[in-house]
């Protein structure tokens, strides 16, 4: 039989984790927010430079604003011709040593990529920070490839699982939040709609 004061502890702790899950769930609302204002920048912009990027990420005030983002950037799909092209255009007009890069020490998952062969991180900020993960291709490892597939099909937010960064070499563990962008004026009731408009 438990002691009162046993019963007021566990009672106390199942508080506390609730407290600790509201918590994190409100700051996850406020990460998507910042994603979602990003999608509506770049889906209402014709072309957005690194230099426009990079201003409008300082406007948001990150460090202040969104304790705990490393950094905002966007996810382009390639195929392996227009990603050649898209290389050879990067680095004559913005990154003279831009690369594509893959996730280190992990084999390539060999799932459908609905007729696209690399997902790219073309824009990040702030850059100083997560200049390694500029052109990386989150085809290349299977956790962040499933984020973003579900992120697509689904049209909701999407968060990794556990990940190593690849930003500053030091293998720390973080996570990766997709937010599905769209054409515009296109039907997106179902899966097929939504993966036709991505």
């Amino acid at each position: 039989m438990k002691t009162t004061s046993t019963q007021l502890d566990e009672v106390r702790f199942a508080e506390l984790i609730k407290e600790a899950e509201e918590s994190l769930h409100n700051r996850l609302n406020v990460y998507i927010d910042a994603l979602r204002a990003a999608a509506s920048f770049r889906i209402n912009s014709e072309h957005v430079s690194r230099s426009e990027w990079r201003d409008y990420v300082n406007y948001l005030d990150m460090d202040r604003r969104y304790p705990g983002i490393n950094g905002l950037g966007f996810i382009y799909p390639f195929t392996e011709s227009s990603l050649a092209e898209y290389v050879g255009w990067v680095r004559a007009n913005e990154v003279a040593d831009f690369s594509v890069k893959q996730v280190p020490d992990v084999p390539r998952p060999s799932q459908d990529l609905m007729g696209f062969d690399h997902y790219i991180i073309t824009h990040i900020e702030p850059y100083e920070s997560n200049a390694k993960a500029l052109g990386l291709d989150t085809a290349s490892e299977s956790n962040r490839q499933r984020a973003g597939q579900r992120s697509r099909d689904l049209g909701v937010p999407a968060m990794t699982d556990r990940i190593i960064l690849v930003q500053d070499g030091k293998e720390r563990p973080g996570f990766l939040i997709y937010y599905p962008m769209y054409q515009r004026n296109l039907p997106l009731r179902t899966v097929e709609e939504r993966r036709a408009a991505f």
